[in-house]
C-alpha cells in the first residue's frame, strides 16, 4: 500500500480568531491538518487545511488523543 509522509505543524495566534470546535474568540492554536487521498483520481495527494483550536478544545483533544474509548 502507498504512504506519503505527512507534517503536522501549528503556530499560535492571539487577536481575533475564533477556534472552529467551540467559537470562542481570542487566542487560538492554529493546526494543519494533512489529508492524504487520490484527490484527482490517479495519484496519492496530500492537501492541508487549516484548523484552528482555543487552549480550552485543545486540551479536550488532547484528551481525547491520549484516552482512547474502546469499541464495543
Amino acid at each position: 500500500m502507498e504512504t506519503v509522509n505527512v507534517v503536522f505543524e501549528s503556530e499560535t495566534a492571539t487577536k481575533g480568531c475564533a477556534c472552529d470546535a467551540c467559537r470562542n474568540i481570542g487566542r487560538v492554536i492554529k493546526l494543519r491538518l494533512p489529508s492524504t487521498r487520490f484527490h484527482n483520481r490517479k495519484s496519492l495527494t496530500t492537501r492541508y487545511y487549516d484548523y484552528w483550536l482555543c487552549p480550552a478544545c485543545r486540551q479536550k483533544l488532547h484528551n481525547a488523543l491520549d484516552w482512547l474509548k474502546e469499541e464495543d
